[in-house]
């Protein structure tokens, strides 16, 4: 199941009490983001959408919803620059297949590109389980779901 939040970035205290952005910072990763990481891409709201799947196959799919879903939220959610994605997965996941994947997310969002991505890789998870975190800066002022 996808969910696509707007979230405030602009003031630190503010953002790092947001859970879904606490975590995507504080969990040590093979590639870290952090909020420095945030903040050269989003100045002060971002849409942020999130996915999970237990396949790369299926993690496509995946991805095209929380675009999707994006989308529904923001229709010009993908017309400049500026997206930041993360990706958690268990230990049977590359870094080679890490980045085939981001490759995959910007062939969806064309001609916009993935300017900062991120992996952790989660022990709890199962064998195949994947999420995919996407996130972009917006105009939009509610916290909207879907």
């Amino acid at each position: 199941m996808e969910t696509v939040t707007v979230i405030d970035v602009e003031n630190e205290s503010k953002a790092l009490k947001n859970k879904m952005l606490k975590k995507l910072i504080n969990t040590e990763g093979v590639i870290n983001l952090d909020f420095k990481d945030i903040q050269t891409v989003v100045r002060e709201k971002a849409l942020y959408g999130s996915s999970e799947a237990f396949s790369i196959e299926n993690i496509k799919k995946a991805a095209q919803e929380v675009i999707a879903s994006i989308l529904m939220v923001d229709k010009n959610a993908f017309k400049e620059g500026g997206v930041i994605v993360n990706i958690t997965t268990g230990k049977d996941i590359s870094l080679l297949d890490a980045q085939g994947f981001v490759e995959y997310i910007e062939s969806l969002i064309k001609p916009v590109s993935v300017d900062i991505w991120g992996l952790v890789v989660e022990d709890s998870f199962k064998k195949g389980q994947i999420k995919v975190e996407i996130m972009l800066p917006t105009n939009l002022e509610l916290t909207q779901k879907t």
